[in-house]
């Protein structure tokens, strides 16, 4: 497993063994992964989620059902039985999946309004004008210039949170040119990607010298020794996951008082062109990544169709104005 997923993984533990204190466990008991797994205590656990939902399941209880199966199957080993009862009870709790929660399709609304869209998008060079603007460099304008060029790299390039924070220098970015020079590449294998799917971009040329002048003069700023990490963190490393992209989304809401987060800028990047370029799902496809067509679909199709409608509509419109009806003259009688 990939560390992001082992620290899922012992989370989700944590929250199932909390569950089961809830329902009266004690927690001296829980000593071990055999005591999860139990198919009565599976249920337990189970029911204290379910009662807090609403005795409805979601998709958050279906995959923590099925990551405590998981376990029962290849670290507690269980009986075969014991594992098909464990899947039978996993199946009953699985959420159809319409795309998009209805949370992340309310929040893509605000960006029907193009005034949004720009806020967000030119989010990075007023970042890095807020910098420019402080008498000399200083670590909060090395901040500010570094949340500008995660900004520019989940825009030109909407990758997920967990593959921005540890981006390396040596290993994920090139130029074609010496000394940082021509065109910056971009590129994540597939072993470090959610879904195996290799990524590639190359950088547009002004979101290169943002990173450039980054590199050169604001990043040795932010700590003694960054190393190979595009992102460092003060303690050594690249930053952490979950505190980077809680930074990006206070940045963005403190500068244009939007509410997103760094994974829903896929989302806005999809959004966006498909609203100029409707039916265009294989270009979205390849963008984020998806190895799926029906995954895009399924994402997306909801908020094409209003393009679509929208596009249609201007057509019309533009029919209406450039045919003038007939003038009929009346002659007169005498």
């Amino acid at each position: 497993m990939r560390p992001p997923t082992l620290e899922t993984r012992r989370f989700q533990i944590r929250i199932f063994a909390s569950a089961l204190v809830q329902r009266g466990h004690r927690i001296e008991q829980i000593t071990s992964l055999a005591y999860i797994v139990d198919i009565e205590r599976f249920k337990d656990g189970l029911r204290y989620k379910l009662e807090r939902s609403g005795d409805r399941s979601t998709e958050a209880i279906h995959k923590l059902a099925m990551a405590i199966k998981a376990i029962a199957r290849h670290h507690v080993r269980v009986e075969e039985d014991h594992l098909e009862k464990l899947k039978r009870i996993c199946q009953r709790l699985k959420v159809p999946k319409h795309g998009l929660t209805e949370k992340n399709r309310s929040r893509l609304r605000q960006f029907d309004d193009p005034r949004n869209v720009g806020e967000l998008y030119n989010l990075p060079n007023k970042l890095l004008a807020l910098a420019k603007d402080r008498r000399g460099r200083d670590r909060p304008a090395a901040v500010l210039v570094q949340q500008a060029v995660a900004l520019e790299i989940l825009i030109m390039c909407p990758i997920r949170i967990g593959n921005l924070a540890p981006l390396s220098l040596e290993k994920h970015l090139a130029w074609s040119r010496p000394g940082r020079q021509g065109k910056l590449q971009l590129s994540i294998p597939p072993e470090e990607v959610k879904n195996s799917e290799p990524l590639e971009f190359e950088l547009p040329e002004e979101s290169a010298v943002l990173i450039k002048l980054y590199l050169e003069k604001y990043r040795p700023l932010l700590c003694e020794n960054p190393g190979e990490w595009l992102f460092p963190g003060r303690a050594g490393g690249h930053k952490h996951v979950g505190g980077f992209g809680q930074q990006i989304k206070c940045t963005i809401r403190r500068h244009t008082g939007l509410e997103v987060n760094a994974h829903l800028l896929r989302h806005i990047g999809a959004k966006v062109y498909l609203d100029h370029n409707p039916g265009a799902y294989e270009v979205v496809r390849r963008v984020l990544g998806h190895r799926s067509m029906d995954t895009t679909t399924a994402f997306y199709t909801g908020f094409e169709s209003k393009a679509a409608a929208r596009h249609f509509d201007e057509v019309i419109l533009k029919s209406r104005t450039s045919t003038s009806p007939r003038k009929v003259r009346l002659r007169r009688r005498k």
